[in-house]
């Protein structure tokens, strides 16, 4: 087994903003492009047969200023469904580990490890936000993305 490096992690993920950003020696870090609020329940059953997400309303970012980029989440206490920009495509025999961001966690904010193997569809991931709440940026680097598997280079 190996640990792939953010390079070699990089072919596998499309979407990246900017790889200077995103592309880390061990890693490659996974950007925030849409944020719901979970506003009702859902239903979970053995079988799946009577399985219903749980509703949810997409947030709108506001830009602090009209010239701005990009605008700000102003989030407070509670659970919100983050999707990421990127797609994940990885190989057979490859597993994907999505792990909070280091500042996130540095901001009292965590979300739980997601296990990820082939290709992906958009991602959404759930993120507990604390008491004191956070502001994040569209498109901020809130996981990275881990690889292990063999190493394709070896027979």
């Amino acid at each position: 087994m190996k640990i792939f490096s953010g390079k070699e992690i990089s072919v596998w993920v499309d979407g990246i903003i900017k790889n200077e950003m995103q592309v880390q020696k061990t890693c490659v870090d996974l950007t925030v492009g849409k944020i719901c609020a979970v506003t009702g329940r859902g239903r979970i059953d053995f079988s799946g047969e009577e399985f219903k997400h749980s509703p949810i309303h997409v947030l709108q970012p506001e830009k602090e200023n009209p010239d701005d980029a990009h605008g700000w989440w102003k989030l407070s206490k509670g659970v919100y469904l983050f999707e990421f920009n990127e797609f994940i495509m990885l190989p057979e025999n490859a597993t994907g580990y999505i792990v909070p961001h280091a500042r996130l966690l540095q901001s009292g904010v965590s979300h739980y490890t997601i296990v990820v193997t082939g290709t992906t569809n958009k991602i959404s991931i759930p993120v507990n936000i604390p008491e004191t709440g956070i502001d994040i940026k569209e498109n901020s680097r809130v996981s990275s993305l881990l690889v292990i598997g063999q190493d394709f280079n070896r027979p």
